[in-house]
């Protein structure tokens, strides 16, 4: 089969993405400025003000894109600040752009069809664009405080055992001087053979930790939506792990981005920090479908080191990257919107 080749198809309206640690700086700023230390206050106020004029002016989208899922205090003020910056425009959840992408290309390999396209549209409920436009019509907007699914003790709780979790394996993996490249490919089939071993794990009725059994409960229904998925598509069961280790599978977006940066902190002698595993899902998951992403300083370095700025068009900094940042919105801001 040839080279599989992948579309992405951009939203007129340029797409601009903010890490959750900016917006709780922003909300800090905010409430008081002078919290902050000089720079990091002015970098914040600069931001802050070319997304709020530009969203204003219908030139950028900035939606929401569940960065909240880890902000547990002074959550309604972060909301706020949340709230502002996106007029209310948000994405669909992490595993429904994932399930799109993954949906596209099992058509694409059971079909021998080389070429997937992914559109912005599948990232969220309707044009943004065009939401935007509607919502700029009118005197007000509403924007949605959303409570932490299963509470704020209990995403503690999973945060604190999957890091342990992930830290064991990556110190296990550095003594055992497992390569970056050999990750990698490991990262590809990884999720896949999770869900098989948690769905064995189910019906064999021999778990006894609580936790774990919701979680393999939840892996096993996982797992038979994946089966159907692929079933639906034309593809026989027997088959499924060969479309994971395909380019199909690794050339998608999601699973690029997601094994790659794995693979990163998975093998790196420095422990792996404790927002890592929420920045990969939203790198992941948003990088691709925007056009300023704007990323911590270690994210961002790792992201154009790997030139994926280049491979999805999208301009990768953080925030003390003043130059790329007031450019783009003055660009942004120049240009007609279709």
């Amino acid at each position: 089969m040839a080279e599989v080749s992948i579309i992405v198809e951009k939203s007129p309206t340029p797409i601009v993405w903010v890490d959750t640690s900016i917006i709780t700086n922003m909300t800090i700023w905010k409430a008081d400025p002078n919290q902050l230390e000089t720079t990091q206050r002015g970098r914040i106020e600069n931001i802050y003000n070319h997304i709020t004029n530009s969203t204003r002016a219908g030139k950028v989208v900035c939606p929401a894109a569940e960065q909240e899922s880890e902000v547990w205090v002074d959550r309604e003020q972060w909301l706020d600040t949340m709230n502002t910056l996106s007029m209310g425009i948000d994405c669909l959840d992490p595993k429904s752009i994932q399930d799109t992408q993954l949906r596209k290309a099992m058509n694409a390999f059971n079909s021998n069809n080389p070429v997937i396209e992914i559109g912005y549209l599948d990232a969220f409920h309707e044009d943004p664009g065009e939401e935007l436009r509607n919502t700029l019509s009118q005197p007000f907007f509403i924007g949605l405080n959303s409570d932490i699914l299963f509470g704020a003790d209990y995403n503690r709780e999973n945060k604190v055992a999957l890091l342990k979790m992930l830290n064991d394996q990556r110190e296990e993996n550095v003594k055992n001087k497992k390569s970056y490249e050999s990750q990698q490919e490991a990262e590809y089939t990884g999720e896949i053979e999770a869900l098989i071993k948690m769905h064995q794990d189910q019906m064999s009725g021999n778990i006894t930790d609580e936790h774990y059994d919701f979680n393999s409960t939840w892996g096993s229904f996982e797992l038979l939506q994946r089966i159907q998925m692929w079933n639906s598509s034309g593809g026989n069961d027997d088959e499924i792990i060969s479309f994971y280790r395909s380019e199909h599978n690794k050339s998608l977006p999601y699973v690029d981005l997601s094994c790659s940066l794995f693979a990163k902190i998975m093998t790196d002698p420095q422990p792996i920090r404790s927002g890592d595993h929420k920045d990969i899902q939203h790198i992941s998951t948003m990088m691709p479908y925007s056009d300023l992403f704007i990323t911590d300083k270690a994210w961002s370095t790792f992201l154009n080191n790997k030139k994926y700025s280049e491979k999805y068009n999208a301009q990768i900094c953080y925030i003390g990257d003043t130059e790329i940042i007031n450019e783009f919105f003055e660009k942004a801001n120049s240009e007609q919107v279709g």
